[in-house]
């Protein structure tokens, strides 16, 4: 017996026969089909794996405090929605991704001034170099245009070419729970299934931006549970096998997660989150806490007094900025001082010496914040309130230093 190879098969042939029992033709159809079944074996892989998905893994449920879903949904407080995109550089973004985003966004929240999507010029790839993602978005983001025009819900979309999660995974898509106000997509993920699966991406983290998941009468509380829906985990299996070959994912909404949408519309706010610009507020009993994925900080009195978004975003960008070209110069302290990325800020009146006008009212109001429900929130009052008292405590030493009732401090430093 003579053994020869074909479509990966060991093939026995009698000796002294000059050819194979199979004719060429025949081995490559043999082939042909021996790839097939290796295709839907992959498909079944893939399935188990969860490769091909939005957010592909199971994340906590967002925290209960922060939920702005009605901000969309509704007409008020907020008559128009303005959906702004952002790319880095070499990222393409086919019009018919923003399209499906803007279909599903027009078939849910009730807009009656309308929805703007709003594309900015790509960002170079050198200027979000070894920033994380988070900080990324926001240094590239501008927030709503049109002053003269009502005060819009915002969206952010950030298209980028690297991991979107804080532990470096690699996913397709993904939110913030902390501040769900941004969708994020890794384009760079896995290329060939982007024209396949973006657009049900995008509507997918849509969907848990206007509260999808969190039902557990039919999911687990993070995504639901019932087949072929858009707010599922994973693709079912005929899907997975259609993008295998090729076809497009085009998943809906179940009907009990379109029940819910109905549900939310129809509910009452509490009137403690609102929008600066493109970022989240959430009022608090002394303080309130103004975020943007990645990002949270404290405002102690008057929001639309302390904090003003379009002076407060360049200033944030000036400190990313600054703390990359740091993290450049010095890489070996950068890995001893901890998390390099981590800012502490305060806005709050100041006095015309340029300190805190009140430091009783910024003492008292961090004070509360230390039992904020967001962990970062109160890492940030933690620190606020020792660097607070620290200065207090060496301005009284000082005979030449009177009690005024202020303290060093500029509310734009991010220490």
């Amino acid at each position: 017996m003579v053994k020869a190879a074909g479509a990966g098969i060991v093939w026995a042939v009698p000796a002294g026969i000059r050819r194979p029992f199979l004719r060429k033709g025949e081995m490559m159809a043999a082939k042909g089909r021996i790839q097939r079944w290796s295709q839907l074996s992959l498909a079944v892989a893939v399935l188990s794996t969860g490769m091909l998905t939005g957010c592909m893994t199971q994340s906590a449920p967002p925290p209960a405090y922060m939920r702005p879903q009605s901000l969309y949904l509704r007409e008020q407080p907020y008559s128009r929605l303005y959906v702004e995109v952002d790319a880095v550089e070499g990222v393409e973004i086919p019009d018919g991704w923003l399209d499906g985003l803007k279909t599903f966004l027009s078939g849910h929240c009730l807009k009656p001034d309308g929805i703007e999507i709003v594309r900015d010029p790509p960002i170079p790839a050198s200027e979000v170099k070894r920033i994380p993602f988070g900080y990324a978005a926001l240094y590239a983001l501008d927030g709503p245009r049109s002053p003269d025009r009502p005060p819009p819900a915002y969206l952010h979309v950030f298209f980028q070419t690297g991991p979107i999660r804080p532990d470096n995974k690699r996913i397709f898509s993904a939110i913030d729970g902390y501040c769900p106000s941004s969708i994020f997509y890794d384009a760079g993920y896995s290329p060939r299934w982007n024209d396949q699966i973006a657009v049900p991406c995008l509507q997918h983290e849509a969907g848990h931006i206007l509260g999808l998941g969190r039902n557990r009468d039919h999911g687990d509380g993070v995504h639901c549970g019932k087949r072929g829906c858009l707010m599922g985990l994973f693709p079912d299996l005929l899907s997975n096998i259609g993008l295998l070959f090729g076809a497009s994912w085009k998943p809906s909404l179940c009907s009990d997660c379109e029940r819910d949408l109905q549900a939310t519309k129809s509910e009452g706010t509490d009137g403690k989150l609102s929008f600066a610009g493109p970022f989240l507020v959430r009022r608090e009993d002394g303080y309130s806490v103004v975020s943007m994925p990645g990002w949270h900080m404290i405002a102690v009195g008057p929001v639309d007094e302390v904090f003003d978004w379009r002076k407060a975003l360049p200033d944030l960008k000036v400190t990313i900025r600054k703390r990359r070209e740091e993290l450049t110069a010095e890489k070996a302290d950068a890995r001893k001082r901890g998390n390099p990325w981590c800012f502490h800020v305060v806005y709050a009146r100041l006095g015309a010496d340029g300190r805190f006008a009140n430091v009783t009212e910024v003492s008292a109001a961090l004070e509360k914040a230390l039992r904020d429900p967001c962990p970062m929130v109160g890492h940030v009052a933690t620190v606020r309130l020792k660097e607070l008292r620290e200065k207090v405590a060496a301005e009284c030493k000082n005979p030449n230093v009177m009690d005024t009732g202020s303290s060093p401090g500029d509310v734009s430093r991010a220490d």
